[in-house]
């Protein structure tokens, strides 16, 4: 994986023996503020952090998404499903369990993480007599190592690519749920909302229109530019 990733950008490899006594103001100044050859060599100091692991103390992981933070950057994880073997993963419908699915993408996408992909599983490999145990080693999950690479490679492109050519979508929800709640939330204009982050946008050279909250909230309900049947028309529902 490491070295599909060095075919489009600088891979600098850091293993730590524990997660619960690193340093992070140390790995924090090495990363952002060494002054180093390496570092240097990166235009703006750009990175892009990709953790592989699991990552059991949620204190060291919030102080590891921080640093991605300061950078600008994004925290990229990955993990190991601990739970299945390779093959048995591979075929399951299910995926992960529930306390899997806490552990492994919940809690870290809430500590600032990002890209939660499986990328390795462990697989039997020999059977040891003496021991009377099977000797399990991890082997890569392809599918999921080629898409967290694919990612990476598109948040670095990103990262140079001219705000005109971006595509941004802004998701709304309605609260309460349902339709009769559209883009409401308690205490908060979300139409006058998006309407200040879209001038903001075409002022910092994003290709978008702009419109008042009053004129989104228009659109959205008198124009029928929404999916509910209940806000279109005849014409609406036929498209």
């Amino acid at each position: 994986m490491i070295q599909e990733i060095r075919k489009f950008a600088l891979v600098l490899p850091i293993a730590m023996t524990s997660l619960v006594h690193v340093d992070s103001k140390k790995l924090r100044n090495f990363l952002m503020f060494g002054g180093t050859t390496w570092r240097e060599s990166i235009p703006d100091r750009k990175f892009y952090p990709v953790s592989v692991g699991c990552r059991s103390d949620r204190r060291q992981k919030r102080r590891d998404s921080s640093i991605a933070e300061g950078s600008g950057s994004a925290d990229v994880s990955s993990f190991f499903p601990d739970q299945k073997e390779k093959k048995e993963w591979e075929h399951s419908r299910q995926g992960l369990s529930l306390s899997e699915f806490l552990v492994q993408m919940m809690l870290p996408e809430l500590d600032g993480s990002i890209e939660m992909l499986p990328v390795a599983a462990l697989s039997a490999r020999d059977y040891d007599e003496e021991l009377q145990l099977h000797i399990k080693e991890l082997q890569l999950i392809e599918e999921g190592a080629q898409r967290l690479v694919s990612r990476v490679r598109r948040y670095l492109e990103l990262q140079t690519k001219p705000p005109a050519e971006k595509r941004i979508a802004i998701i709304g929800y309605n609260y309460p749920p349902g339709e009769g709640h559209l883009l409401q939330a308690s205490f908060l204009d979300i139409f006058e909302s998006v309407s200040r982050i879209m001038k903001a946008m075409k002022q910092h050279g994003y290709m978008t229109e702009t419109y008042s909250g009053t004129e989104l909230r228009e659109r959205f309900i008198q124009e029928g530019v929404v999916n509910p049947g209940i806000w279109t028309d005849e014409r609406g529902s036929d498209s």
